[in-house]
């Protein structure tokens, strides 16, 4: 399903920038709604098992992060980190409460039937703040909610700073921005996939290790708001690097570390802190090199970088173990990983001058 986002992301990017944010979020999410519900009435064999996920990734690409954050981008220029990090933090507060729920309508209903209260869950809930909340400004203009001030004011917010190449991929920082997140999603999804399995190799108990994982998906949280609060303040490709160094950092400490202890606890966090940060971080450097009119398509194609490291690392690094019987060819790779994500990052150089 993040593999398919290679080819469905770039294309909800074009959507996002001719028809708008809105429009595609409306028709994504019924659409998603209903694959999800019929998902567990297909017929159970592993090629339509592999198909339905198909179908789900490419009904559901209009609920990428792509679609929401253009519109926070909109709205938001001082504190637009801090906006960002608000609106996908849904992300980690869904990964820390939907396993229970799950869990909880399977004993109840089955796990056909919770995959259709999953569907209806999503429809229930994202379509009508969706549809009564999500947009733009020059949807409230239209009804006469903003005055001529505020459009001027929303001009002058440096959504329209310009990029130094009209093709994309013959921008430089395309292209840096791409390479590092390919390498930092990479290195997070390799670490976070393999995590319980790593910590148990690591001669930590099944339960000590459940327990130390969960505090991930609360630092996850936590690396989205902090990040946030941060890239309003400073230049963002330095926070960026201190973020996206953390994972390496971690894997060092745990190619040492044994059992359960501070320092085991302390490189988990660092790897939530950067699970939490990287997507607001790649929507905030977009916004900030690259035109409005080009938001969706840019972010579109970066996110290709950030399917192809988050899908791939998992089955290398369960390739890797199998092969040496251990995890440490993986944490040193992690380790790498993470160091060239963080100097590419530092590379983009000053924000584009804003538009007057």
């Amino acid at each position: 399903m993040i593999l398919s986002a290679m080819i469905t992301a770039p294309i909800t990017g074009a959507l996002v920038d001719k028809y708008g944010p809105r429009r595609v979020a409306l028709i994504s999410i019924p659409l998603y709604a209903t694959a999800l519900g019929i998902f567990g009435y297909l017929s159970h064999t592993l090629t339509t098992f592999y198909l339905a996920w198909l179908i789900i990734s490419f009904v559901g690409a209009g609920t990428l992060p792509i679609t929401w954050t253009k519109n926070v981008n909109f709205w938001f220029d001082k504190n637009r980190g801090l906006a960002l990090g608000i609106c996908l933090m849904g992300t980690g507060i869904a990964a820390t409460l939907v396993p229970v729920y799950v869990v909880s309508l399977i004993s109840f209903f089955g796990w056909k039937q919770a995959y259709v209260f999953l569907g209806l869950t999503v429809l229930v809930i994202a379509f009508p703040s969706t549809f009564f909340f999500f947009r733009a400004p020059e949807d409230h203009n239209r009804h006469g909610l903003l005055t001529k001030i505020s459009q001027s004011k929303s001009i002058n917010s440096g959504m329209l700073s310009s990029s130094h190449g009209g093709n994309l991929f013959s921008d430089n920082r395309f292209w840096l921005i791409g390479i590092s997140i390919l390498l930092i999603a990479a290195a997070v999804s390799a670490f976070i996939t393999s995590l319980i399995p790593l910590l148990m190799d690591r001669q930590m108990t099944l339960a000590a290790a459940a327990s130390y994982a969960g505090y991930m998906g609360l630092s996850v949280i936590g690396g989205r708001i902090f990040a946030g609060i941060l890239i309003d303040r400073a230049w963002a490709p330095a926070i960026a690097a201190a973020f996206f160094i953390m994972p390496g950092i971690s894997a060092i400490v745990l190619l040492s570390a044994t059992g359960a202890n501070d320092l085991t606890l302390l490189a988990i966090l660092g790897v939530g802190l950067a699970a939490g940060a990287e997507l607001d971080l790649m929507a905030f450097l977009i916004s900030r090199y690259f035109k409005i009119d080009q938001y969706g398509y840019a972010y579109g194609w970066i996110y290709v970088f950030f399917s192809l490291g988050a899908g791939t690392a998992p089955a290398i690094a369960g390739w890797s173990y199998s092969v040496s019987g251990s995890y440490q060819s993986t944490l040193m790779a992690i380790s790498l990983a993470a160091t060239l994500s963080a100097a590419a990052i530092l590379c983009l150089g000053p924000y584009p001058v804003r538009s007057k």
